[in-house]
């Protein structure tokens, strides 16, 4: 998909490891069990200690630009194998951790606390570097995370409040370069020990590097692990690994009050089913003068939030991003609240709820990803909602606005696709493919693709459209010309295909010079034809050249080019000096 605008407040599901693992358990182990006593305790604890975490939101951020001290154990195993190491005063907890590598050459750390109790707890697990270091000069330990191949950066540490949380810096890294759209897919992050520096690569446009410290200080949500430290010093871990587990997440820096500080916090916590119970999701809030207020929901979630001045120019509004524990293909529930009257007031709820009467988008399934954007056809910021197309493309989204004292719903009569491709000679390219539906004459939904753009960042490049008269073929001769024409009748009524379990988008070299080539699904039959369109460097812009049909496939090495149709069996094509497509014939003959 497109990048989309979001709010800075915004948690993004997708990219999380955690999360995923989360909802595969949830879905094949259904054993259920009552969450433990302490959690009902524990969340009595965050609602009195959460007034005080918006001051302790940049512990080690208002440091100097000066490195941290690197501590901790050194990592020495390279070969496939497993070394079990310790560590001390990490988050406040000493235990060990296993570095194990495999036969493909992938690490994996997993360290492992140990508890007053004498128990060990997974502290943090990740595929690495992992670097122990002190922030802010106190002795203990935080630990760092960076991943080269997701370009991502997590962090773990205390918080004064003795809680342990973990924070991904992506985000704050897209945050820092105004970027707007969910920070996994803009941003990678690499992060320099030598000076505990942090260099910010978007996917467009230049790299930025800044002290570790500053992205930290811009992080606004993160997750937590263990909870505060009760009177007598205990930590308690805080799972999220079960089905039954719970999982706690926290969102400050917000402004839900109208006093304009943004000294506003919420945490949310869901807790997974048990007897007699189908669990429940609750969010807390917290303001800046220390009234509290609470909203629970009885069912089990994997919970995000959102915060826009979607009812008000001078509050937020908080959204709620619900994700179904047990979906497989994303399944979220969205509940918009407000602070008023001394409480959380529900402005609407949009998905997968039990009583249609009252969910504003009952009708369709709706996903996760929702983000809050300023349009200018509203004076009030708006949410945006993506909604099921099917499993094979982006969501569709519909628009919520605050219009009369209540929020309306518009759908979107288009969805886009992207694709990426890589060229020798540059950056990469984007194609975003905008698709729409119509019923055809036996009530089915038909897919299809009206305009494609090719872009370079943010520079449009070109808009191809589908013609109303194909353009003379690149070939050869009038034999290749005629084979490589489709058939007048096959033409597709509005536009490209997008029916993508069968006729399929490709991006493939075909005329061997190097270059991604675009084949777009033509025709709507078993023959399957696709009009290609090469890559011209020259003019920075695809052409047109031929069509092929069938199941296609490239011999490289001869430079060759075999379609398979759906009566005839193969045809074989290859290429002049010119650049014209050459019919070898049926079968190669």
């Amino acid at each position: 998909m497109i990048p989309v605008p979001r709010s800075p407040f915004t948690t993004p599901l997708s990219g999380s490891a955690r999360e995923t693992e989360l909802r595969i358990r949830s879905i094949f182990q259904w054993k259920k069990q009552r969450p433990p006593l302490w959690a009902m305790v524990l969340i009595a604890a965050l609602v009195l200690s959460c007034g005080g975490l918006a001051a302790c939101q940049v512990q080690g951020g208002t440091q100097s630009s000066g490195p941290a001290a690197l501590a901790g154990p050194t990592f020495s195993l390279t070969e496939p194998g497993r070394e079990v190491l310790e560590f001390d005063a990490l988050c406040g907890f000493s235990g060990s951790v296993t570095h194990t590598v495999t036969e493909e050459g992938s690490h994996w750390y997993d360290y492992q606390a140990l508890l007053p109790n004498g128990a060990s707890f997974c502290l943090a697990e990740g595929s690495g570097p992992m670097y122990h270091l002190d922030l802010d000069g106190d002795g203990a330990l935080e630990l760092l995370e960076n991943d080269p191949a997701l370009g991502a950066l997590r962090l773990w540490r205390r918080w004064p409040d003795g809680s342990v949380r973990s924070q991904e810096l992506q985000q704050a890294g897209a945050d820092l370069l105004n970027l707007e759209g969910e920070g996994w897919k803009l941003v990678d992050l690499a992060f320099h020990p030598e000076d505990t520096t942090v260099t910010v690569t978007p996917v467009s446009g230049t790299p930025q590097t800044v002290h570790l410290s500053r992205l930290i200080g811009m992080s606004r949500s993160g997750e937590f692990l263990f909870a505060p430290l009760t009177q007598d010093g205990e930590a308690v871990p805080i799972d999220s690994t079960l089905p039954d587990g719970i999982l706690m997440r926290y969102f400050d820096g917000l402004e839900l009050d109208g006093t304009g500080s943004g000294d506003d916090v919420l945490i949310l916590s869901s807790f997974g089913p048990g007897p007699g119970s189908e669990g429940s999701t609750l969010a807390e809030v917290t303001l800046g003068s220390g009234a509290r207020f609470r909203w629970s929901l009885p069912s089990p979630s994997i919970p995000a939030a959102a915060a826009g001045y979607l009812t008000h120019p001078e509050h937020q509004s908080l959204v709620l991003e619900l994700a179904d524990r047990y979906s497989n293909y994303g399944g979220t529930s969205y509940v918009v609240l407000d602070v008023e009257d001394g409480a959380l007031v529900e402005r609407t709820r949009i998905g997968q709820w039990d009583d249609p009467e009252h969910d504003l988008l009952s009708d369709g399934t709706v996903l996760s990803g929702a983000y809050v954007s300023q349009q200018e056809d509203h004076p009030l910021p708006v949410l945006r909602v993506p909604v099921l197309i099917d499993k094979w493309h982006s969501p569709c989204y519909v628009t919520l606005a605050w219009e009369n004292g209540q929020f309306s719903a518009q759908a979107d009569d288009h969805f886009t696709d992207t694709e990426l491709l890589s060229l020798p000679d540059g950056g990469p390219l984007t194609l975003a493919l905008t698709g729409r539906w119509r019923e055809n004459s036996l009530g089915l939904r038909e897919l299809y693709y009206d305009r494609i753009q090719v872009l370079e960042g943010d520079r449009l490049l070109q808009t191809i459209t589908p013609p109303h008269a194909l353009p003379q073929p690149r070939a050869f001769d009038s034999d290749t010309a005629a084979q490589v024409t489709p058939s007048a009748a096959n033409a597709p009524a509005s536009g490209f295909s997008a029916e993508n379990q069968f006729h399929a988008l490709d991006l493939r070299d075909v005329n061997f010079d190097g270059f991604p080539d675009l084949g777009l699904p033509w025709d709507t039959t078993h023959n399957d034809v696709h009009l290609w369109y090469l890559w011209d460097g020259g003019t920075r812009t695809f052409q047109y050249a031929f069509a092929l049909q069938g199941d296609l496939t490239i011999d490289t090495d001869q430079q060759l080019l075999t379609e398979n149709r759906w009566e005839e069996g193969p045809h074989i094509y290859s290429f002049n000096a010119r650049g014209q497509i050459c019919w070898y014939g049926p079968g190669g003959a």
